[in-house]
């Protein structure tokens, strides 16, 4: 039998006995709904996933939703932990750059401006930048995850997927939250929330607040100090105005703040770093090799503690007015980020190569969509978007031993978008969809070296229509089939680190999805939902990290055809009152089928030893992997509760499973096979106010990437944490 079979049968094994002594429905998960739009009756689920309400079970896309307690349960505290509770989704991160990639599908550049392909929305709100969407997660209601292509309904460069994070809305009763954390590695996290009525039935609002630090658990053995540090604060303020039956308004504020250098703290991986190689000039103080090039796990050797710091502004107000047999809707947002970043980028205490940035980002969102109401065999949406962002590296300088050069750089977006979908029911139990989306996309790049001031500057515009059609028949309560056909698009972009970058933007990507799927609820308190999917993509938009007159640079590619195949499964079951089980599958094939030209970075050997890279090309990579795509993971997961000392004791466990996925197009650059096992002890008391936890993460210490970034300097690896214990304690009323 080979390992994923062996996987599948596991996972079968735990859930599919629990068939038999199921005893009722559980309304565990939701999907992208506003708070307001959640409902529940005789254990259906009601989600927004097409932008209207309708039951889980019958929304013919494949979705992961989970509540806060399910995040809890499954130790996902930040957004990049989202990995372990998702089939199919990778969060990774390059340098300060947030990457999620869903079924193989993910941003491969980081250049200012370049928006990411899986789209993440905050309360329905746009994140374009990839830096903000590493967060920590607080006052969560629940995230949904969309997979596959979503631009139809949720707009351009959601080619992968969309992601959202639907936080809590004000309540007209009083209620409020607070908790304390603490754990290894001075690990310290406050949570504070707070809502209420100011005007009974009319007016409420809501704040929260959280902040965290840790000392970090990465060793500069040069300065002998401790890395791998986390700060952050966020802030949310929320008004909800009620005037009418039929009117709702809701005004938004975000305040977020991190100070982060663990993908800044990395290590050579395999000792493949140019330091190896220096000379006698670049190493004036004689150090040896075991401090040039670390080896050992969780450590690194810097002659500065490099950091990224982030400041980010949200403010987002909401409209909603019922206009009977229809409801009309709209959003407008507006964002700013200020980041600076200080990097070591050779990760040496040599310092051959430190770039320091200041980032400036705005971003503005305008939406409105008229929905029709559910009554009726023909329901239908239209709306409209606008988009308008600017990122600016002012500026950017890149330091060597040598030379110190200094640029501004960074691109201008623009963006306006219609689209519409109708639902009909040709014969009982039997839906038809069709939807259809135009795009204008436009970008503006701008390129300025500060020794010459000459301003090189491009511009592009393009255009894209986006259709989806599925056919859906419901073969009994919570259970149908489906078959989908859906296009996505990404805008075409530019690189602005370099003046041919600046003139010569990569195309738009695109991709043709086949998806077939089953959701079923095959007794009481089973769910059983699968997928099965093609995808065609084409013009695939790739970089390359390398030295340009020994400034760091991004090349920028367009790579021609990639196919992605895969299944997904997830089950659910509550085996009695106080036991519930779960699990995921995501299985994968994700080829690069024709790229004969890429550019890539290869290892310098000296000695026979890796010292470095050098950038070659033409490669052809054709048949590779893509990038962040494991061929095979498995989440499982246990929930189990029983009546102690009058309260309730909660035992939480989860264990996620991953083959192994590439970090380049080579495949030169692995992470292996791992797992990660979290698990959690709680109480709460018999008047529900009181809770206290123990729990564990990483139990099995496993070593697996927060970060990975090949350049021409090393093949620089960073890890996540390594197995640490925690203790909490909450109240709420």
């Amino acid at each position: 039998m080979t390992k994923t079979a062996l996987l599948v049968s596991v996972g079968l094994s735990v859930l599919v006995p629990a068939q038999a002594f199921a005893q009722s429905a559980e309304a565990t998960v939701d999907a992208a709904a506003a708070p307001e739009d959640q409902a529940m009756s005789d254990g259906e689920i009601v989600v927004t996933a097409q932008r209207r309400s309708e039951s889980l079970q019958n929304v013919p896309i494949s979705i992961t939703a989970l509540t806060a307690d399910q995040l809890a349960s499954a130790g996902v505290a930040s957004t990049q932990d989202l990995t372990l509770a998702t089939p199919g989704l990778l969060w990774a991160k390059s340098s300060n750059n947030s990457q999620p990639t869903i079924r193989g599908i993910g941003s491969r550049n980081a250049s200012a401006g370049d928006e990411p392909n899986v789209a993440t929305f905050i309360d329905g709100v746009y994140q374009p930048e990839q830096a903000t969407t590493a967060q920590e997660l607080s006052n969560v209601e629940r995230i949904e995850v969309l997979k596959g292509p979503q631009g139809t309904l949720f707009g351009r460069n959601a080619t992968g997927g969309a992601i959202n994070i639907v936080t809590k809305k004000p309540s007209f009763e009083t209620t409020g939250d607070a908790s304390l954390t603490y754990g290894r590695y001075d690990f310290m996290k406050a949570t504070a929330y707070l809502s209420g009525p100011i005007v009974t039935d009319k007016l409420a609002a809501s704040f929260a607040a959280t902040g965290l630090r840790d000392d970090g658990y990465i060793h500069n053995i040069y300065l002998d100090t401790q890395q791998g540090v986390r700060k952050a604060a966020i802030i949310r303020a929320k008004l909800l105005f009620v005037p009418s039956d039929t009117v709702e308004i809701q005004l938004n504020g975000l305040y977020n703040y991190s100070w982060d250098n663990v993908t800044y703290s990395g290590q050579p991986l395999n000792g493949n770093s140019q330091a190896r190689r220096a000379t006698a000039a670049q190493n004036p103080l004689n150090l040896p090799i075991d401090v040039r090039v670390p080896t050992k796990p969780y450590t690194t050797s810097e002659a500065t503690v490099p950091f990224f710091r982030l400041n980010q502004y949200l403010v987002d107000g909401h409209v909603s007015i019922d206009l009977g047999g229809a409801v009309l809707a709209g959003l407008a947002s507006w964002s700013e980020t200020h980041g600076f970043s200080h990097s070591v980028t050779d990760i040496s205490p040599l310092s051959l190569s430190i770039n320091d940035f200041r980032q400036r980002g705005r971003a503005y969102n305008q939406e409105i969509t008229l929905t029709s109401d559910n009554d009726g065999r023909l329901s239908w949406l239209i709306g409209a978007t606008g988009f308008q962002s600017r990122t600016l590296y002012d500026p950017l300088t890149s330091i060597s031993p040598t030379t110190t050069t200094r640029l501004v750089y960074g691109q201008k977006s623009k963006a306006i978008a219609g689209f519409a979908e109708a639902t009909y029911e040709a014969i009982d139990d039997l839906f038809l969809t069709a939807g259809i989306r135009y795009s204008w996309d436009q970008k503006q790049s701008y390129n300025q070296p500060l020794a010459t001031n000459v301003v090189t500057q491009g511009k592009q515009s393009w255009k894209d229509w986006s259709p989806r059609a599925v056919i859906r028949y419901e073969f009994g309560r919570g259970s149908n089939v489906y078959a989908s056909y859906t296009q996505g698009y990404k805008a075409g972009t530019f690189n602005a680190t370099t003046v041919n970058g600046t003139l010569i933007p990569a195309n738009p990507e695109r991709i043709e999805a086949f998806e077939v799927g089953v959701k079923t609820q095959p007794a009481p308190g089973i769910t059983v939902n699968a997928a099965a999917f093609h995808y065609n993509y084409t013009d695939l938009q790739v970089s390359l990290v390398t030295t340009v007159n020994n400034q760091i640079a991004t090349l920028l590619q367009n790579a021609p055809k990639a196919e992605v195949d895969g299944f997904e499964m997830d089950v659910s079951a509550r085996v009695t009152e106080g036991l519930r089980l779960n699990a995921g599958l995501s299985l994968l094939r994700p080829k690069i089928v024709d790229f004969v030209n890429a550019s890539v970075n290869v290892p310098v050997l000296v000695g026979g030893l890796p010292a470095g890279n050098s950038t070659v090309g033409p490669v052809d990579v054709s048949g590779n992997d893509l990038i962040r795509a494991p061929r095979w993971t498995l989440n499982i997961g246990a929930n189990y509760d029983t009546a102690f000392a009058g309260g309730v004791l909660t035992f939480n466990a989860s264990a996620f499973f991953s083959g192994r996925y590439f970090v380049e197009l080579t495949n030169r650059v692995k992470q292996p096979a791992y797992e990660v096992v979290n698990a959690s002890v709680a109480w709460r008391s018999p008047d529900t106010h009181w809770r206290l936890s123990v729990f564990g993460q990483n139990l099995t210490n496993q070593k697996y990437y927060a970060g990975a970034i090949i350049t021409n300097f090393a093949d620089n690896v960073s890890y996540q944490k390594p197995r640490w214990f925690g203790v909490s304690a909450g109240y709420s009323f």
